[in-house]
Formats: C-alpha cells, sequence, structure tokens
C-alpha cells in the first residue's frame, strides 16, 4: 500500500512539475524566415498575392491545407492556414531598400494551456523551417530569374 502511495505521489508532483515548466513557454510561437530578392517590391509582390502563383515556388501550398490571403496590401500579405479545425495565420512583409528587397515570411501559432501542446511547439522551427527557406529559395530564383 505504501508503494502504491509513493507511486500515487509521485506520478502526482512530477505532472505538477511539468505543468509549472510549461507555464514558462509562451502562449505564442513565431517561426520566422527571411531573404533578400534583387527585385523591386512591385515584381514580388503580385507572386505572393496570387495563390496560382505559389504551386510554382511555395513547398508548403502543396500540402493538404485549406490556405486563404486574408489580406493585401503593397508590403503585407496576411495568410490564414487551415489543417483540421485550427487555422494558423501567417504573413509576408517586404522592405525595399535600394534595389534588394526583403522578404520576411512568419507563421504566428496560438497555443492552449495544455502542457504537450506548449512543449510540442519547441519543435515548430524545425518543422516549418526548412520548407520556409526552401520556398523562399524558390520565390528567389524564379523572380531572380525572369528578370
Amino acid at each position: 500500500m505504501k508503494l502504491i502511495k509513493l507511486g500515487l505521489l509521485s506520478v502526482f508532483f512530477l505532472s505538477l512539475i511539468l505543468f509549472l515548466m510549461s507555464l514558462l513557454i509562451p502562449p505564442v510561437v513565431r517561426v520566422s524566415r527571411a531573404i533578400d530578392i534583387h527585385a523591386p517590391i512591385d515584381a514580388i509582390q503580385p507572386r505572393l498575392a496570387d495563390l496560382q502563383e505559389w504551386k510554382d515556388w511555395n513547398e508548403m501550398a502543396k500540402d493538404e491545407m485549406e490556405i486563404k490571403i486574408l489580406s493585401v496590401s503593397r508590403d503585407t500579405i496576411t495568410v490564414s492556414w487551415k489543417n483540421g479545425n485550427r487555422p494558423v495565420l501567417s504573413a509576408f512583409t517586404l522592405a525595399q531598400s535600394g534595389e534588394t528587397t526583403v522578404v520576411q515570411w512568419y507563421f504566428d501559432f496560438r497555443l492552449n494551456w495544455y502542457p504537450w501542446e506548449k512543449f510540442g511547439s519547441i519543435v515548430f522551427d524545425k518543422h516549418f523551417g526548412t520548407p520556409m527557406e526552401k520556398s523562399l529559395n524558390n520565390l528567389k530564383k524564379k523572380i531572380e530569374g525572369s528578370r
């Protein structure tokens, strides 16, 4: 009986410690990548604002996700990605300096308080970062190659 009590108390306190540690992880996680493209904003923005163009350069648009462009301005394109029942917001921001435009792409993940969700968010950068980098490099090649 003492062994069972010790086991239950150990599981309880271990769970409590893990829960308290998960509170240190922020409720919003941002994964971001950026690239310099030697082209003006006006040559880049239309390709980002048209979902039909994405299949030519965006690795992540090939997945079975529902993608919807929410807003478009000259320097920001906001996108909603939905896989399952929770949408994830994403955006492209464009900043021109001389003949070079910096394209930044980021995803904002809003997390629930669940410890497994918070600890799971630690791998988001590896999971999303690689295809984001590949996609931005594809976009750069496509735009700079057509100039």
